[in-house]
C-alpha cells in the first residue's frame, strides 16, 4: 500500500500555481483589505469555505468581516470591499452580487482562474491564477487533484500568505490573534 502517493505532484502543482499569481496585484489586494471599512466575502461550495477561513483570520486580526448571505452580515456601503472567490467566474448569481456591491459604492476584488470571465469584467482588482476549474477535467489544464481542488487549495494558501504579510505589516502577533479567537469551544 502506498500512502500519500501524489504528495510530490500536489506540492509541485501548488507551488507552480502560486507562482502564476501576480505579486503586485496581491499587494494591491492587501492594501484594499487594510483600507476597507469592512470586508465582505462570497463564494460557492469549497470556494466559500476558503472565504470563511480567510474572514475568520482577518477577524482574529481585528478587522471587520462579513459573509454575504449570513444573517449577521452588515449592509455593504462605500468604503467596503467585497471579495468573491470563483474559479470559473461564470455564475450569474455572483455577477448580480458583485454589481450590487459596486452600486452601493464598494470595491470588488475577484480571486479566479478565469481572467476572461463575465465576473472579471466587473472587478476593480483581480487575482488570477493558472489553475483548472471543474470544467477542465481531461484537458491539458487538469490537475492530479480532483475537480477544482488545485484552485481551492491554492486560494487557501494564498489567503494564509496574505495573513502572514498583514501580520507583519500591521505588527500583529499570534498572541494578539488568539485574544480574538472564539473561547466557548
Amino acid at each position: 500500500m502506498v500512502v500519500l502517493k501524489g504528495k510530490e505532484q500536489v506540492l509541485c502543482e501548488l507551488s507552480t500555481t502560486l507562482d502564476s499569481i501576480d505579486k503586485q496585484v496581491v499587494a494591491e489586494l492587501e492594501q484594499l483589505i487594510v483600507g476597507a471599512r469592512e470586508v465582505f466575502f462570497h463564494g460557492l461550495g469549497r470556494s466559500g469555505l476558503c472565504c470563511r477561513a480567510f474572514a475568520m483570520r482577518l477577524m482574529q486580526m481585528g478587522l471587520q468581516c462579513n459573509i454575504v448571505g449570513d444573517i449577521l452580515a452588515h449592509p455593504i456601503q462605500t468604503g467596503d470591499l467585497l471579495i468573491i472567490v470563483s474559479a470559473s467566474g461564470g455564475e450569474n448569481g455572483l455577477q448580480i452580487i458583485a454589481q450590487k456591491a459596486k452600486d452601493f459604492g464598494a470595491k470588488f476584488a475577484l480571486v479566479t482562474s478565469n481572467a476572461n470571465s463575465p465576473l472579471s469584467k466587473l472587478a476593480d482588482i483581480m487575482v488570477a491564477m493558472k489553475a483548472p476549474t471543474k470544467d477542465d477535467i481531461g484537458s491539458e489544464r487538469a490537475s492530479v487533484m480532483p475537480m477544482g481542488s488545485l484552485f481551492e487549495e491554492t486560494t487557501g494558501l494564498l489567503f494564509d500568505l496574505i495573513i502572514i504579510d498583514l501580520m507583519e505589516r500591521l505588527k500583529i502577533s499570534n498572541n494578539d490573534m488568539v485574544s480574538h479567537h472564539a473561547n466557548l469551544e
